[in-house]
C-alpha cells in the first residue's frame, strides 16, 4: 500500500479529537456527581437538617440557585486545573490540541481555516471548538494532504518536508497535548483509564 500522508495525520487527529471529547465528557459527569453529592449532604452542626432539606425547604428559584452554582464552581477548577504551575491548564491544553490538529491541514493541504478566539471557559464550549475542528478536518479533500508530502514546510522560524513535518512535529504536538490533558483530569480525580485514551475503535 502506498504511503498516505493523509491517513496518517487527519484521521488519526479526529480519532484523537473524538477521544478528547469523550475525556471531557467522563469530567463533565463527575464534577457534577462529585461536586453534589459532598455538597448535598453537608450540614453546618450536627443536629440541623442538611442541604438536602434546606434546599427542599427553600423555593424552586433558590433551588436552582444553588444547583447552578455549585455545578459552575466544580467545572470551573477543573478546566482550570494543571499539572504543574508554569503549565498550561486544562482549558490550553484542549485549545492546542484542536490548532495542532487544523493547522497541518492549513499547512499540508494549503487551505484556509477560521481561527479560535482562544476564549472557551467551560466543557459545554470546549466540545464546540472540538466539534468544529473535526468538521474542518472532515472537509479537506485527502489528495490536498498527500500532495505536499515533499512540499517544504516553514513555521515560526522552523522549516521540513510535508513528511517530516506530520511525523516529527504535528502528530508528536497533538498528543503531547492529548496526553497533558489527560493527565489533569485524571490528577483530579475523574475516573478514566487507558481505554478511555485509547478511545473507540473504528
Amino acid at each position: 500500500m502506498p504511503f498516505s500522508l493523509y491517513e496518517i495525520t487527519v484521521p488519526v487527529f479526529i480519532h484523537g479529537l473524538k477521544t478528547l471529547s469523550h475525556l471531557l465528557d467522563v469530567g463533565t459527569e463527575q464534577v457534577k456527581f462529585d461536586g453534589e453529592s459532598k455538597l448535598i449532604t453537608s450540614r453546618l452542626v450536627e443536629d440541623q437538617g442538611d442541604l438536602v432539606f434546606q434546599v427542599q425547604k427553600a423555593s424552586d428559584a433558590a433551588r436552582l440557585l444553588v444547583v447552578r452554582l455549585v455545578k459552575f464552581d466544580g467545572e470551573s477548577k477543573l478546566i482550570t486545573s494543571r499539572l504543574v504551575e508554569d503549565q498550561g491548564d486544562l482549558v490550553f491544553q484542549v485549545q492546542k490540541a484542536s490548532d495542532a490538529a487544523r493547522l497541518l491541514v492549513v499547512r499540508l493541504g494549503k487551505v484556509e481555516s477560521a481561527t479560535f478566539a482562544n476564549d472557551e471557559a467551560t466543557f459545554e464550549q470546549l466540545h464546540a471548538r472540538i466539534s468544529e475542528t473535526i468538521k474542518f478536518l472532515e472537509s479537506v479533500d485527502p489528495k490536498q494532504i498527500d500532495q505536499a508530502e515533499s512540499d517544504i514546510i516553514e513555521w515560526n522560524g522552523q522549516k521540513l518536508i510535508g513528511s517530516a513535518y506530520a511525523v516529527q512535529f504535528a502528530i508528536p504536538n497533538f498528543y503531547f497535548h492529548l496526553t497533558t490533558a489527560y493527565s489533569i483530569l485524571r490528577k483530579d480525580g475523574v475516573q478514566i483509564g487507558k481505554a478511555d485514551f485509547l478511545g473507540k475503535k473504528n
